[in-house]
């Protein structure tokens, strides 16, 4: 039988006296683990982390043209702290590169040391010797045909095309870099148990820094994927050391899930290796909990029988 968490259902099959085998729903158990994470997010006040971060102020600086390795820029210090963090935490290079969306060979670098980057050769260019007032009005709030028209007037003779490109890409990687905004502890849930493929580049940013400002957010991150990948390959061997690790964390709320993982975990272990599932009953749940909504108010019950039953 496949049922969800509540204790309630367990202790009426065993009451039964019938030999029936119990499958903990995967989805609910999913979402245990996420109701644990976002009571960890507010207790840790995770919505407002990075509200005072840094913001890059060398957007207007030419590139370097000397062979002197360059230090690594904010994003990429936010990107080696997240991925030294879930290597420690036990992740390996092949899961950090698919959380991250990253490629292996970038990880790899990172956690063989990685700390300065290769200096760019600058090349010539029209804006070279504009570039720090053309910063200076963006920064004012000018746009780049009010740029174009006031730095024309102090020499410069390229097209508006060109200093619009540059406003452009200032714009871009400030959204990139922008640090995690005041966040509701459902919205940092969600941004922390999403694949990355379902996440916006500058959802994925803010993923990024998050992790790489708060230790306890890339250890629930690292735990929680490592269950995700636990069920979605079915590998029920993972679950003891999880459960350990768990335990071994120092976070409560980490701490009750497991404890009411091992009193569940016949069905816990059935819902990795089996694929029994309730999704399809729960699905039907939720459309005849909409279909009453609609009608709140409105009708009784004969309509709300006909509306579920004349399409069948």
């Amino acid at each position: 039988m496949s049922r969800d968490r509540g204790g309630a259902y367990a202790d009426g099959v065993r009451q039964s006296g019938l030999p029936i085998e119990q499958v903990a729903d995967r989805w609910h158990v999913l979402a245990n683990l996420g109701d644990a994470i976002q009571r960890i997010a507010g207790r840790g006040h995770w919505g407002t982390l990075g509200a005072a971060a840094q913001q890059r102020t060398d957007q207007h600086a030419p590139l370097a043209d000397s062979g002197t390795p360059l230090p690594l820029s904010l994003r990429q210090q936010e990107r080696q702290r997240a991925i030294l963090r879930l290597h420690q935490g036990g992740g390996c290079q092949r899961q950090i590169a698919r959380e991250l969306q990253l490629a292996p060979g970038t990880v790899r670098r990172y956690i063989h040391g990685y700390t300065a980057q290769r200096p760019r050769t600058a090349r010539p260019s029209l804006l070279d010797a504009f570039r720090s007032r053309i910063y200076e009005r963006w920064q004012a709030g000018k746009d780049a045909m009010q740029i174009s028209h006031q730095i024309r007037e102090q020499g410069f003779r390229g097209k508006p095309s060109i200093v619009r490109r540059l406003v452009t890409k200032w714009r871009q990687e400030q959204s990139l870099l922008a640090v995690v905004p005041m966040f509701s502890t459902r919205q940092v849930r969600w941004l922390l148990v999403r694949p990355s493929t379902h996440l916006t580049q500058a959802e994925q940013a803010q993923r990024l820094t998050l992790l790489a400002l708060s230790p306890e957010a890339s250890t629930v991150f690292s735990r929680y994927h490592r269950f995700w990948g636990m069920l979605r390959h079915q590998d029920v061997t993972q679950l003891a050391p999880w459960l350990q690790d768990a335990q071994a964390s120092g976070m409560q709320e980490l701490r009750a899930f497991a404890a009411g993982i091992e009193r569940d975990i016949s069905a816990v272990s059935n819902a990795i290796t089996s694929p029994l599932s309730q999704g399809q009953t729960e699905g039907q749940i939720t459309k005849v909990k909409l279909i009453k909504r609609r009608m709140y108010g409105r009708a009784g019950l004969p309509l709300l029988r006909q509306r579920l039953l004349h399409p069948v």
